[in-house]
């Protein structure tokens, strides 16, 4: 269609009428293709997402990339649900462990504060051991030499 047909058309009130419904429904086709575009962008964003006809069907009422669109993104949420609660599990887990290792450790903590008790008084009971020792050999010394000069006193002739 020339652009001067299309003047002459309009001069017509039928042809105004027909090519106002020409451009709106050329409008609505490429909205339409625009869409169904951006949906079929967004369902490959989403390749393991579950998408099958038949869910599509029954979930949504209808089977194009409206409803797959749907039952995929319903499917991406559940996923994400279950992988939440995986890791909420863990998360409790590892809480439990920790938990249980913080008191292995307090019991850890306490019996090396026991055994640093013990080796405290092992260590005075050997420091007093030692000196007793020390006072011993000082008084066996002191007496070894009393014995001596008294000998020597004993002794004839000196």
């Amino acid at each position: 269609m020339t652009l001067s047909t299309a003047l002459a058309i309009t001069d017509q009130p039928e042809g105004s009428l027909g090519l106002l419904a020409l451009s709106t429904f050329g409008s609505l086709f490429i909205q339409q293709q625009q869409e169904r575009q951006r949906f079929a962008t967004l369902l490959k964003m989403m390749p393991s997402a579950f998408r099958h006809p038949v869910a599509s069907a029954t979930y949504a009422g209808d089977s194009g990339l409206s409803a797959q669109m749907q039952v995929a993104i319903r499917s991406e949420q559940v996923d994400l649900n279950t992988v939440l609660a995986r890791i909420d599990d863990a998360a409790q887990t590892v809480s439990k462990q920790v938990i249980a290792s913080l008191e292995m450790s307090e019991k850890s903590f306490d019996a090396m504060r026991q055994q640093q008790h013990e080796t405290d008084q092992v260590a005075t009971a050997v420091h007093e051991m030692n000196a007793t020792i020390n006072d011993s050999l000082e008084a066996r010394t002191s007496n070894g030499q009393a014995c001596r000069k008294l000998e020597q006193y004993c002794q004839p002739g000196t």
